[in-house]
C-alpha cells in the first residue's frame, strides 16, 4: 500500500486524476512567524489563542511552543502582497500585539486559504491522507488535527490487515470514518473566518455587542472560551466499523474521555498509557474476561488486546488476605470517576464492558453475558476465520 501525505498540491493525487470540491477564498492574509530571542520575555501577554476581530485589520494571534508565536492580518483592499510582506510593514503590524525588538522574525508569506476536500481517498492501493485529502482554512487551528487523525485511523487498520488479523475491507471504512467530521471541520473554520474578517464597522460592533454579551453568561461564556464549538470527533450512524447504535448518544463510534487512573502500586496515569496500541476491553467494576470461553478469550488475545478492570475511586475490593490481582488483567481506580460517570451517562451500569479499538473510538458495550456475542460479531467483521 502507499499512502500519500504529499501536502495540498499532492502530485499523487494529480497523477491519479483525483479532483477536489469546494473552494479557494479570494480574501489574502500575510502570516508572520516570530520566536522570542530570550525565552519568556515577550508573551507573557498572550497566553491563548485569540481572534482580533478589529475590522480596521482583522488579526490571529495563535500560540505555539518553545516560545513561537503566529500572527494571521487580513490584508484590506488596496493592500498588495508586496506591501504587506515588506519589513517596515510587518514590523508596523507585530508593534500593534508585541515588542518586536524581543522577537526575531522567522517567516512572512501572504497567502490564500482553501477549503477543499478530494472527491475519494482511495484508488487501488493508493490512499491519500492529511492535506492530499483535504485542505482546512487555519482559523480554528485543526488542519494538522485532522492529518494525525487521518493517520492513525488509516495506520491500525492497514496493520490488521498486513499482519492477518482483519480483511481488506477494513479499509473502506476508512473515508466514510473521517469525511464527515473532515467536512464540518471546514465548515467551522469557514464560518470563524467569516466572523472574524467583518470590514464593515456597523456589522462588528454588532458582532463585538453580542459576543461581549455572551461572554458573560453563565453557560455561554465558558462554552466560546473554551473552544467547546469545534466538532468533537466521532463516526456517524451507519458509516463506522463498529456496533450499531441503540439510541443517538449511545456509545459506539464515539471516543470515551480519558480519565487518570491510580494503578494497584498507588501510581497515577493517563489510562492511554495502560491500554497498549491495540484493542482494549474496559469493564466496569468486572474482570472484562469474566463472560468469555477459551475460544473467545483466545480470539482477542490474537489481536493483541489488552484487559482493564475500572473501579470507581475507593471501590477496588479489598479486605480478602487470599486475593491477588488476577493474572492478565490490569487493575485501576478512575480518580476522578471522569469514565464511571460516562458509562452511565450512557445507560451502563456495574458489570459492562466496553470494547476499545486501537484508535480508542468505541466499537461497542456489552454486558459479560453479552461478550462471547459481540466477540463473535467483531471476528467477523474483520473476517478472521475460527472466531
Amino acid at each position: 500500500y502507499l499512502v500519500a501525505c504529499d501536502g495540498g498540491r499532492s502530485g499523487v493525487r494529480a497523477q491519479l486524476g483525483i479532483g477536489m470540491t469546494g473552494r479557494s477564498f479570494p480574501n489574502p492574509w500575510l502570516v508572520v512567524d516570530i520566536v522570542e530571542k530570550q525565552r519568556g520575555t515577550g508573551l507573557h501577554h498572550l497566553p491563548y489563542f485569540n481572534f482580533i476581530c478589529d475590522p480596521v485589520c482583522p488579526t490571529v494571534s495563535c500560540v505555539q511552543p518553545d516560545g513561537h508565536h503566529r500572527f494571521e492580518f487580513m490584508l484590506m483592499p488596496g493592500q498588495t502582497r508586496e506591501y504587506m510582506e515588506a519589513p517596515e510593514t510587518v514590523r508596523e503590524h507585530l508593534a500593534r500585539h508585541v515588542d518586536v525588538d524581543k522577537f526575531e522574525i522567522l517567516r512572512r508569506l501572504v497567502y490564500t486559504f482553501n477549503a477543499l476536500i478530494a472527491e475519494r481517498w482511495r484508488e487501488g492501493r493508493v490512499f491519500l491522507a492529511g492535506d492530499a485529502a483535504h485542505m482546512t482554512p487555519q482559523f480554528i487551528g485543526q488542519g494538522m488535527n485532522a492529518g494525525v487523525r487521518d493517520a492513525w485511523n488509516l495506520s491500525w487498520k492497514l496493520d490488521a490487515v498486513l499482519g492477518g488479523r482483519a480483511d481488506e475491507s477494513l479499509l473502506e471504512s476508512y473515508q466514510s470514518e473521517r469525511l464527515p467530521h473532515v467536512r464540518d471541520m471546514i465548515q467551522t473554520a469557514v464560518r470563524m473566518k467569516d466572523f472574524v474578517s467583518m470590514a464593515s464597522p456597523v456589522k462588528a460592533m454588532l458582532r463585538n455587542l453580542i459576543i461581549r454579551t455572551a461572554m458573560r453568561l453563565p453557560v455561554a461564556g465558558p462554552y466560546l472560551r473554551s473552544g467547546n464549538f469545534i466538532p468533537l470527533p466521532f463516526y456517524n450512524e451507519g458509516c463506522y466499523f463498529g456496533l450499531p447504535r441503540s439510541k443517538r448518544r449511545a456509545a459506539p463510534g464515539r471516543l470515551p474521555p480519558q480519565p487518570t487512573v491510580r494503578d494497584t502500586d498507588g501510581q497515577r496515569h493517563l489510562l492511554d498509557e495502560l491500554l497498549g496500541d491495540d484493542y482494549a476491553l474496559v469493564g466496569l467494576g468486572v474482570d472484562p474476561r469474566d463472560g468469555l470461553a477459551a475460544a473467545e478469550l483466545a480470539a482477542w488475545q490474537r489481536l493483541g488486546a489488552r484487559f482493564v478492570a475500572l473501579y470507581p475511586m475507593g471501590e477496588r475490593p479489598q479486605g480478602d488476605v487470599d486475593r491477588a490481582s488476577p493474572e492478565g488483567v490490569i487493575e485501576v481506580e478512575d480518580v476522578h470517576c471522569t469514565l464511571v460517570d460516562w458509562f452511565r451517562s450512557r445507560g451502563h451500569g456495574l458489570g459492562s464492558v466496553a470494547v476499545l479499538r486501537p484508535d480508542r473510538f468505541v466499537y461497542g458495550v456489552a454486558s459479560a453475558a453479552e461478550m462471547p456475542a459481540l466477540t463473535r460479531q467483531l471476528a467477523g467483521a474483520l473476517g478472521m476465520s475460527g472466531g
